[in-house]
């Protein structure tokens, strides 16, 4: 059934940053299933037709789908002698990676309108993350599509029942959540809707799998399991801000929690940092979607000034970062930005002083050998120091262990494992929320 849909597929949002990923990988598994059962690409009886109303986009998109493609074949040259085994015209490598890759592009249709769709049997959607934006798009795309599409939408925390009723797909639509960037995030959470039969969950389970993702399944639940942990783990991190500021200025305060969440708990960024990674714009969004779905109070005075001030990260086409909390060269931090004086000043001197015994930066600590047993020695050392910063980090991994373990009491997780497999692969942490490398005896 798969490799039949497999023959027409569309990306609507195919230019930006998520789009662009899915693309790919979706390129790569159709040019290789054509390859397997034709012995060539690019014959026509694949299509891949991607979406976007910014014309540049595409454009752009073109050049970045061959140089990956490039990239792709030349890892897969054993396979790519046993595709064109029985062509005589090919002999050498270079010759079949090029032939894989023009195929690979002449299986690509550029459009700009949603209607060029109405032939694909999967549509995959990565568009802004707005509830009236994704229902206007899909009802538009009920119109032409024909009665047998399915639909995955990548949205990280609208709730897929109530955004496939208000479209009119009801049970055609799945949640297909894709970390950033799709194409080397390994994790996928899918979220079935109550109304998906067992066909369509079968079929968006072996696409996850042929796509090479760690697979994990999260109850249609405004946040599912990534946005369910991390905004609530914002939420903490601006309770430690507000608290810090009776003693520190807000830029101090910031910097604290920042480095606090990257040093002492051994993370690849701070979480305030990482909220300048995804797009302060975009989390504000997904804060109004939970709070909207969850009936919970997901509101920051100090997110809306940011906001307000312009300051709301995310990336650019190139891939280095926007200013946000931080300002930037390339993806390092340069300064931060004061509300106050309205601008980005010096970053303050080290805050949170001693680090624990054993401790080692995140990057270090993921290539050791013995990094389990390290990590719990670590850890211990942590919740043992008596230092301002030591008892906010044990106070953190605390709270982010109860939201897990909410995640799982409330149904949004089958399992305190799944949490942990989201904030591992989903967020590069080297351990989970509710991981076996904690000293869990403190916890009592």
């Amino acid at each position: 059934m798969l490799n039949e849909k497999l023959t027409s597929v569309a990306v609507i949002g195919a230019g930006g940053k998520m789009g662009s990923g899915i693309s790919l990988l979706l390129l790569r598994e159709i040019a290789c299933l054509e390859a397997s059962k034709e012995g060539r690409v690019g014959s026509g009886a694949y299509t891949l037709t991607l979406i976007d109303s910014n014309v540049k986009s595409l454009s752009g998109l073109r050049n970045y789908l061959r140089a990956q493609m490039t990239r792709f074949a030349e890892k897969q040259i054993n396979d790519l002698r046993e595709y064109y085994k029985n062509d005589q015209r090919l002999v050498s490598n270079q010759e079949m990676i090029e032939t894989f890759v023009q195929g690979a592009i002449d299986c690509l249709r550029f459009e700009e309108e949603i209607a060029q769709a109405k032939n694909a049997h999967l549509i995959f959607e990565a568009i802004v993350e707005e509830m009236d934006v994704k229902t206007r798009v899909f009802s538009e795309l009920k119109k032409t599509a024909s009665e047998s599409a399915l639909f995955f939408t990548n949205t990280s925390s609208l709730p897929i029942g109530v955004l496939a009723e208000a479209s009119g797909l009801k049970g055609r639509m799945i949640g297909y959540h894709f970390y950033n960037p799709p194409a080397v995030q390994k994790l996928l959470e899918i979220i079935p809707a109550a109304e998906n039969d067992e066909s369509f969950a079968a079929l968006a389970d072996e696409l996850a799998k042929r796509l090479g993702k760690i697979i994990v399944y999260s109850k249609d639940v405004a946040g599912f399991i990534g946005n369910g942990h991390f905004l609530r783990e914002i939420n903490e991190a601006l309770k430690e801000v507000s608290e810090l500021e009776s003693s520190y200025t807000l830029v101090e305060a910031l910097c604290f929690v920042d480095q606090m969440t990257r040093d002492l708990l051994i993370r690849p960024m701070g979480i305030f940092q990482l909220f300048d990674y995804v797009g302060i714009d975009v989390l504000f969004r997904v804060m109004q979607i939970m709070a909207r779905y969850l009936k919970i109070e997901f509101h920051s005075g100090l997110i809306d000034q940011m906001v307000a001030a312009g300051c709301t990260g995310g990336q650019y086409s190139d891939g280095s970062q926007k200013d946000g909390f931080f300002q930037y060269r390339g993806h390092t931090i340069e300064k931060i930005y004061d509300l106050k004086a309205k601008a980005y000043v010096d970053l303050p001197n080290d805050l949170i002083g001693e680090l624990p015994k054993g401790h080692l930066p995140w990057k270090v600590m993921g290539k050791e050998k013995n990094r389990e047993e390290l990590l719990k020695r670590y850890l211990r050392n942590l919740f043992e120091l008596d230092t301002l910063a030591a008892r906010i980090a044990s106070s953190h991994l605390l709270k982010s262990r109860d939201i897990a373990r909410k995640l799982v009491a409330d149904g949004v997780a089958r399992s305190i494992n799944d949490v942990n497999t989201v904030i591992v692969n989903g967020f590069y942490h080297l351990y989970g929320p509710d991981d076996e490398h904690l000293p869990q005896e403190v916890y009592k």
